[in-house]
C-alpha cells in the first residue's frame, strides 16, 4: 500500500490475521493524515469484533454507522452538517449502505482507506456488490479481504476480482496468500443407516420429480426437489419447514392451479426470509419457482410427502441427530456443531439438552443475544455451541476448543473451510478435530460429488499471487522467530518451579563448590542504557549473589568504555560526512543549518552510554 498499489486483496487461509494486517493499514493511515476517512465494511456479526480489535489493539476509535449512531452525531452537529464527513473510522455492515438512503447520504468526497472484510460475500450480483463497489471505486485504498476468494464459481470469483476497480491497466489488484504449513487436523466422517421414515420420504421426492407426464423434464422442479433432498438429509425437521413453505406458497399463489399466474408476482415485501439460516437466496429462488405442475396437483404431492415425514414410524425419531447424541455423551469435551438450517439446529438442541450445557447461535437472535450465548460458551457456562453459518465468520474460538461437527454440508466447499477456522487459528495449542455427520444414501453422496466438482473447479485457478516482498518477509520471519526463541529463553523458567538436581559432594568438589549448601546457576545479563542486552553471564554461587562481584563490576566498566569509543568513533565519522556534504535546508524546514549533525541526528548528541547488571535470572539448584 505504501508502494502505491491501490487495490490489495490478503486471501490468507482462515486464521492466519487478515483483522491484524488490515488494521495495521489503518493504524498507519491515520498515522500520516490525522484526519483520514476510513471505511471497514464487514458483516453484521463482525462489526464488534472489528470495534473491540481496533480498540484494544491499536487504541483507534471507531464509529458504528447505522441509524441509531448517525441519528446522535447528527443530533450534536450543525444543522444539515453530514456525519459523513468527520475523519475517523467508520464501521458499517453492506446491508446497511446498501439502501439508496442511505447510500445516497454519504458525499462524494472519496475516503482514504475502504476495507472489505468477508470480501466474496460481496461478490453476488446484487444491490450489495454494487453499493461496495460504487464506495470502493473513488477510494485512494481499497483492501479486500477473504479467506476463500474462489468458492468454484468463476463467475463470483471475476466479480470479486473486479470489486472496487477503475477500469485502468495500472489498478491491477495485488494478491497476498499466505497458508499452513503445519496444520494437521483429525478428520473422521461418520455416515448412518437412514432408517424407514428417510427412506420412504427421499422415494417419495424421486417421485415428486418423475410426476410431470407432459412435456420435456422441468428445471425448476428439478431444483425444487434438489432443495428438498438436501434439506432431507440434514434433518426431517428441515425439511418438514420447506415442505410446509412451499405448500404455502403453492396455496397462496396460484389457487386454481394454472402456472401463468407465476408470472406476474405481488409485491410480496414480507416473501423473502431474512437471513440465509432459515433459506439461502438460491433456495429461495427455487422454492418460489414455477414447477411446471398444476396447482393441485402440486399441492397433492406435498401434502403426500408431509404425510410420509409426519406417519408414525417408531420412536428413534432422525437417525443423524441419534447418532449426534450418543458422540455428545461419550465425550465431555467442548464442541461446536455447524449446520445450515435453523429448523435443524433447533431439534438438535432439543435432543441434546438433556447431556450437554447448550448454547445457540442463529440469524433469528439478535446482536445482543448472540453476543450472549457466544460468551455463554466461551466463559465456560456452555459447553456445546450450535451455531448456523451465522457464527463460520470472524469468531475466535481456538482458545476454548479443538472440536467441530459438520451435522450437514452446505453447498459451497468454502463453508466448510470457514466452519473449521472458527477453532484452527493462530493460538491453537492441540490438534484440531473435525466430524462429519452424513447419511448412506445416494442423495448425500450427490452432495458430496457437487462439492468436490466445486472445489477442483477452484483449485484450478491460481490466485496471481505478490512475489515482490517474499524475501523481505522471509527474513523478518526469521528474525521474529529468533528474538521469540532468544526472549523464551531469556524469561527462564517460573522461579516457583525452577528445576532442582541432586549431586553428590565429590561431584560439588570437583566443580570447585561448597557440598555444604544449595548451589545455584545463575544467569546475569549486562543492560545499555538504551535497554539493548549486551552480553549475558552464565555462574555458579552458593546463593542469589546480593551485590556483584569484583569481576562483573570490572565486565561494567569495560562494556562502558568499548561503548564510548564505538560512539566517539561513529561521531567522528558523520562530521566528516557533513564536511564533505553540507545540509541542504528544505523550504518549510526551520533547521539550523550552522550545525547539520546535532540538528540532523538530536537523539546521538548525548546518548546514554551507562551499563549495568540486570536481575539475575535463576536457571537451576543442585542439592
Amino acid at each position: 500500500m505504501l508502494a502505491g498499489k491501490r487495490r490489495i486483496l490478503i486471501a490468507d487461509e482462515v486464521g492466519l490475521g487478515k483483522t491484524i494486517q488490515a488494521a495495521l493499514m489503518i493504524a498507519e493511515t491515520l498515522r500520516r493524515s490525522a484526519d483520514a476517512r476510513i471505511l471497514v465494511i464487514a458483516p453484521a456479526s463482525l462489526l464488534v469484533q472489528w470495534n473491540d480489535e481496533l480498540r484494544a489493539r491499536f487504541g483507534i476509535a471507531a464509529r458504528l454507522a447505522d441509524a441509531d449512531s448517525l441519528t446522535r452525531l447528527r443530533s450534536d452537529r450543525l444543522y444539515l452538517r453530514n456525519p459523513w464527513r468527520s475523519p475517523g473510522v467508520w464501521l458499517a455492515s453492506p446491508d446497511y449502505v446498501k439502501q439508496p438512503h442511505v447510500l445516497d447520504a454519504i458525499p462524494a468526497l472519496p475516503f482514504d482507506l475502504v476495507v472489505i472484510d468477508e470480501a466474496h460475500i460481496m461478490a453476488g450480483d446484487s444491490q450489495r456488490r454494487a453499493a461496495v463497489d460504487a464506495l470502493g471505486t473513488p477510494a485512494r485504498h481499497v483492501v479486500l479481504m477473504t479467506a476463500t476468494p474462489h468458492d468454484g464459481d468463476n463467475a463470483r470469483f471475476n466479480r470479486l476480482i473486479s470489486l472496487a476497480a477503475t477500469g485502468s491497466s495500472a489498478d491491477a489488484l495485488t494478491v497476498f496468500r499466505r497458508t499452513r504449513t503445519s496444520s494437521v487436523r483429525n478428520i473422521r466422517r461418520l455416515d448412518v443407516a437412514p432408517g424407514v421414515r428417510l427412506l420412504r420420504v427421499l422415494a417419495g421426492i424421486d417421485a415428486f420429480e418423475r410426476s410431470r407426464r407432459t412435456g420435456p423434464p422441468s428445471e425448476a422442479l428439478a431444483l425444487i426437489c434438489g432443495v428438498l433432498r438436501k434439506r432431507a438429509v440434514s434433518s426431517l425437521a428441515a425439511l418438514t419447514s420447506s415442505l410446509e413453505r412451499r405448500l404455502a406458497i403453492v396455496e397462496r399463489d396460484s389457487p386454481e392451479g394454472d402456472a401463468e399466474t407465476w408470472s406476474q408476482p405481488g409485491l410480496g415485501f414480507d416473501e423473502r426470509p431474512d437471513d440465509g439460516d432459515v433459506m439461502t437466496s438460491d433456495e429461495w429462488r427455487a422454492m418460489t419457482a414455477a414447477s411446471g405442475l398444476s396447482g393441485a396437483r402440486e399441492r397433492t404431492w406435498l401434502k403426500r410427502l408431509v404425510s410420509l415425514v409426519t406417519r408414525g414410524v417408531p420412536a428413534g425419531g432422525d437417525p443423524k441427530i441419534a447418532m449426534l447424541s450418543g458422540l455428545l455423551r461419550r465425550s465431555r469435551e467442548p464442541v461446536v456443531i455447524f449446520t445450515e438450517y435453523r429448523d435443524s439446529l433447533l431439534a438438535i438442541a432439543e435432543a441434546v439438552v438433556a447431556s450437554r450445557r447448550v448454547a445457540v447461535l442463529h440469524g433469528g437472535l439478535t446482536g445482543v443475544e448472540q453476543r450472549r450465548a457466544l460468551a455463554a460458551f466461551v466463559e465456560g457456562e456452555a459447553d456445546a455451541l450450535l451455531a448456523t453459518d451465522v457464527a463460520s465468520q470472524g469468531l475466535n474460538l481456538q482458545h476454548r476448543t479443538r472440536w467441530i461437527v459438520h451435522f450437514d454440508l452446505p453447498w459451497t466447499p468454502m463453508r466448510l473451510e470457514q466452519r473449521v477456522g472458527r477453532v484452527d487459528r493462530i493460538g491453537q495449542s492441540r490438534r484440531v478435530h473435525v466430524t462429519s455427520i452424513g447419511v448412506r444414501h445416494p442423495a448425500q453422496e450427490a452432495l458430496r460429488q457437487r462439492m468436490a466438482k466445486r472445489e477442483e473447479m477452484r483449485d484450478r485457478v491460481a490466485l496471481p499471487g505478490c512475489r515482490r516482498w517474499t524475501r523481505a518477509a522471509e527474513g523478518l520471519a526469521q528474525l521474529f522467530a529468533r528474538q521469540r526463541t532468544l526472549a523464551a529463553r531469556w524469561r527462564g523458567p517460573d522461579p516457583v518451579a525452577v528445576p532442582r538436581a541432586r549431586s553428590t559432594a565429590a561431584g560439588l568438589r570437583r566443580l570447585g563448590l561448597d557440598p555444604c549448601s544449595p548451589v545455584t546457576l545463575v544467569e546475569v545479563p549486562f543492560i545499555s542504557g538504551t535497554g539493548e542486552v549486551l552480553e549475558r553471564w552464565i555462574g555458579w554461587t552458593g546463593a542469589r549473589p546480593a551485590a556483584p562481584s569484583p569481576a562483573l563490576q570490572r565486565r561494567v566498566r569495560a562494556l562502558s568504555a568499548r561503548a564510548r569509543r564505538r560512539h566517539a568513533a561513529w561521531h567522528a565519522t558523520q562530521a566528516a560526512d557533513a564536511r564533505r556534504s553540507p545540509h541542504q535546508p528544505g523550504l518549510f524546514e526551520a533547521r539550523d543549518v550552522t550545525n547539520p549533525i546535532d540538528d540532523a541526528h538530536p537523539a546521538e548528541v548525548a546518548p546514554d552510554l551507562s551499563v549495568r547488571i540486570g536481575e539475575p535470572q535463576l536457571l537451576l539448584i543442585l542439592e
